[in-house]
Order: structure tokens, then C-alpha cells, then sequence
């Protein structure tokens, strides 16, 4: 008797799953027509909005490889693709200058945990439409850490021209580092011999003026 092949779909795992975060306002059908555009619409098995993210289910893990390797583009904008099997978190580095640019802070980050996304800028969220642009002093990124439960809370210095800036990461939450209850994060700066070269060491400290 000659053996029959099973056509038999394997069992989903959470290595058939990978996380696409859009903006919140974007539907997640139109997330799905664009995972779809890259795999095939037929590939694509369950999917549903996740803590502030789109989780899709693929049929094939393969196509989870293609998906994280080369990301999608959505509205005109490129979207990283996240695996499921692999823990990550949210990452916030706060304190951080306008002007420094995000490869330098990501130099540093990988000296502690391996990156799983690249840094983005934070929005203030001001009611104003007029105000809609203005960024928070945070960069945020995802790091992949050993298990759900392990955290990251480090400061560092970061040097950019002739300057040194402290900045500080952490997985927890955080509050805002400009004026909260009275305190406010203030600039200061300290000179300080670099060899032969005298160099400035930017720092942010908390001042406290009142209510």
C-alpha cells in the first residue's frame, strides 16, 4: 500500500507569531493587508490588537524569519517586525538631548542587553494641535532580556562634540524628568580635564523651587 502525505496543517506555536506596533489609530485590518503584501494574504492565520501593538499569526515559521528580517512599510513609514518566542521589553531612556543622535545611545545600550528595536522619539502628547510636534528629553527601544521578569535600570554617559551627557535607562515606568511636584530637572555643567584637553561634563540634577 503506498503511504499517503497528511495534508494536515501543524499545530500553531508562539514561534508562528511575531508583533507589529503602528500607530494606535491605525486599523488592524490595514495592518494585516500590509504583513500580508509582504507574505501572502493567504499566510496570514489569527491576529488581534495587543497591548498597545498588532499581534499576527503566520501559517509558516519561515515567513516569521522574512517578517523580522525585513520589517513592513506601512502609510510610508518602515515598521519593525517582533518575534513572540523571544522575551523583550519596553525600554525608556529619559534625560536625553534633542541633538544627540540615536546611534550613539544604542552604541552604549548594546553594552548591556542585546537591542530588539531601534530607538524612536517619545511625543509630549499636548492637547494643542499646535503643540502636537513637540518631543519629551526620552527615546524609547526594546531590548531583549534572559526572562519576562528581569528588568533594566542603568545610567550612563554618553559624549557628543565636546560634551558628556548622563542619561538613564529603565524598563519600569517612569515619571516626567522636566517638573513634577515642584522639582525641576535643570542642566548643569562641570569642566573637567580630558588628558591634555579641558572638556565640558553635561549632567541633568533636580532643583527644587517650590510649588
Amino acid at each position: 500500500m503506498v503511504g499517503m502525505v497528511s495534508s494536515v496543517t501543524p499545530p500553531l506555536s508562539v514561534r508562528h507569531g511575531v508583533r507589529v506596533q503602528p500607530d494606535p489609530s491605525v486599523p488592524v485590518e490595514e495592518v494585516l493587508l500590509t504583513v500580508g503584501d509582504r507574505v501572502g494574504h493567504s499566510n496570514l492565520s489569527h491576529a488581534s490588537r495587543m497591548n498597545r501593538g498588532v499581534v499576527v499569526f503566520v501559517k509558516e515559521e519561515r515567513l516569521v524569519a522574512e517578517l523580522v528580517a525585513r520589517g513592513v512599510t506601512l502609510n510610508g513609514a518602515y515598521l519593525q517586525v517582533f518575534l513572540l518566542a523571544v522575551p523583550f521589553t519596553r525600554v525608556t531612556v529619559s534625560s536625553v538631548p534633542p541633538f544627540i543622535p540615536n546611534e550613539v545611545l544604542e552604541q552604549e545600550l548594546q553594552g548591556f542587553r542585546k537591542m530588539a528595536s531601534g530607538l524612536r522619539t517619545v511625543g509630549l502628547d499636548c492637547r494643542s494641535d499646535k503643540l502636537r510636534h513637540v518631543l519629551l528629553l526620552r527615546r524609547q527601544c526594546f531590548m531583549f532580556l534572559k526572562c519576562p521578569t528581569q528588568t533594566i535600570d542603568v545610567s550612563f554617559r554618553v559624549r557628543h562634540g565636546e560634551g558628556h551627557y548622563m542619561v538613564y535607562a529603565s524598563s519600569g515606568s517612569m515619571r516626567c524628568l522636566l517638573f513634577s511636584d515642584g522639582w525641576w530637572w535643570a542642566e548643569l555643567s562641570n569642566e573637567r580635564s580630558m588628558g591634555n584637553k579641558t572638556g565640558m561634563s553635561y549632567f541633568w540634577t533636580v532643583i527644587y523651587l517650590g510649588h
